[in-house]
């Protein structure tokens, strides 16, 4: 499981250190991987920072993110919980879609020859930015997935299909053209297929002027 989170220095002195820490809900046992980490300072002033945890399959686990200050104030703190999900189950599964951000012609070039390291967690865009977006599947038996990408709209109408092509890192990787978008909130719909089984993820982003 891959945490990703954007993170906004905000002027003042020192380098706040961020911990990561995991709680299960489910009432079972802790594991090695949920462990709290402290991460160190220096990641707090990168623009997307991510951190990859191996956790038990089907557990309900809560995320909790804190900021602090050199002197040990909590700054931020964020929490969210989620069900680790358990990929022996249906015949095709979709991982949440990894995004990638990059805002200026150097941070494209960097992005598309794979050597980008973190998944952006905003979903607000500029019509500025270059998105990118990769997608990881799970198909029984190994089969090999056929993937199709669309943009949606107000009440979930399709605005325009996206070509697929192969990222860096082998997966299906999707360029979503958020400068020929207005100025407001779409969907990203993705879709994977094997066989007669599917799969379909959506992501909620809003462009910005």
């Amino acid at each position: 499981v891959v945490v990703a989170w954007d993170a906004r220095p905000d002027g003042r002195s020192g380098v706040a250190p961020v911990q990561v820490d995991v709680d299960l809900l489910d009432g079972g046992p802790r594991e090695a991987g949920s462990k709290p980490r402290e991460l160190e300072p220096g990641r707090t002033i990168k623009a997307a920072s991510s951190e990859v945890f191996e956790l038990p399959a089907g557990r309900r686990v809560a995320w909790r993110l804190t900021v602090r200050a050199a002197d040990g104030r909590v700054l931020d703190q964020w929490e969210q919980a989620m069900d680790v999900p358990d990929l022996h189950g249906p015949r095709v599964q979709l991982a949440t879609p990894r995004v990638y951000v990059a805002r200026n012609a150097s941070e494209t070039r960097v992005l598309d020859s794979g050597t980008s390291s973190a998944p952006a967690a905003s979903r607000r865009f500029s019509r500025t930015d270059r998105v990118r977006v990769d997608v990881e599947g799970y198909a029984e038996g190994g089969m090999p997935l056929a993937v199709s990408v669309d943009v949606l709209g107000s009440g979930g109408r399709s605005l325009v299909a996206l070509p697929v092509a192969t990222g860096p890192a082998g997966l299906p990787r999707i360029a979503v053209p958020v400068s020929s978008l207005a100025q407001g909130t779409y969907v990203l719909r993705v879709r994977a297929a094997a066989g007669d089984a599917g799969a379909e993820e959506r992501i909620a982003f809003e462009v910005t002027p």
